[in-house]
């Protein structure tokens, strides 16, 4: 399914941001976690959110720019996980429980689902590209050429801690608020991309984290 490659591109893009300048510290080396228990270091800092992104990428060479938006929701610190995207009408949306250790990937215009069961700690391999670590890991970004703290930036209603750093080459500013991730825009000399919170809520919908129930459930390749 189309719409469900490009959910899958938006959630990789994270993580490979979220590895690229987020890595969690080296065991033998300074404590850069702020006192964090690292069991909990890839958590929110509120029990529930849902939050409106939109996603702008601009392509300088091609002289092209596409803008996206998509929803991004989760429960219990983060782990349950919600995310769903759309595409010429068509609906996708993957759902991480944690808790129970199912995943599932539903299809909205045919209204269907698949499950998959996942071992339980996998919903953070996703929900960690959304988590801000700006604030209670400061010390962190030391370690990183061309850091500097910005001035707070007010996103979707919130007082959000911005940071940044630089290479000379390329250049990333990274905000958010309460360990979760409101703005973050990336840029170079031929394209730049950012990601931005335009709505955020700590009250989810009804069944957030389960396949609806006139939803009918396919076998695993199908």
């Amino acid at each position: 399914m189309k719409t469900l490659t490009k959910l899958s591109m938006y959630l990789a893009a994270g993580l490979m941001l979220l590895a690229a300048g987020c890595n969690l510290p080296d065991p033998d080396g300074p404590d850069t976690t702020g006192g964090i228990d690292p069991n909990n270091y890839f958590s929110y800092g509120v029990k529930s959110g849902y939050i409106a992104y939109k996603s702008t990428n601009v392509d300088s060479y091609y002289d092209e720019t596409t803008v996206d938006t998509f929803i991004m929701a989760f429960d219990e610190y983060g782990k349950k996980f919600r995310m769903e995207v759309s595409e010429d009408g068509t609906e996708a949306v993957v759902i991480i429980d944690g808790i129970t250790g199912k995943m599932y990937t539903l299809n909205v215009e045919e209204k269907s689902y698949v499950e998959l069961s996942v071992t339980p700690g996998t919903e953070m391999g996703y929900g960690a590209a959304f988590v801000y670590l700006g604030d209670d890991a400061t010390s962190l970004w030391a370690y990183y050429p061309g850091f500097s703290k910005k001035p707070n930036k007010t996103i979707a209603g919130k007082n959000c801690s911005v940071v940044s750093w630089s290479d000379g080459e390329e250049s990333v500013e990274w905000g958010g608020w309460n360990r979760i991730t409101f703005w973050m825009q990336t840029s170079s000399s031929d394209d730049s991309s950012t990601l931005e919170a335009i709505s955020f809520s700590e009250s989810l919908p009804n069944g957030s984290f389960s396949p609806p129930a006139d939803y009918t459930k396919l076998n695993y390749g199908q």
